[in-house]
């Protein structure tokens, strides 16, 4: 994050790679991991008064749950 006045920046990143020629895909296990326990602290840190409304925000940390797993449960990597 960056302390700027009138605008918001920040970087983002993933636990992807770019290989080329290589037979399979690299997953690393710790990322995917980390990325993961990140998406269920959030998941537990969102307190809404509308129910409605806290269900609409949380199908989506659900999906991105089930993403992160899924990676973890594919790693071949550490």
């Amino acid at each position: 994050m960056a302390d700027v006045p009138g605008t918001f920046r920040f970087v983002s990143t993933g636990p992807f790679y770019v290989e080329f020629g290589s037979p399979s895909r690299r997953v690393s296990k710790a990322s995917a991991q980390f990325f993961l326990d990140w998406v269920r602290e959030r998941m537990g840190q969102i307190k809404l008064a509308d129910p409605h409304q806290q269900e609409e925000v949380m199908q989506f940390h659900r999906q991105a749950e089930r993403f992160w797993r899924e990676k973890v449960a594919q790693a071949n990597a550490q």
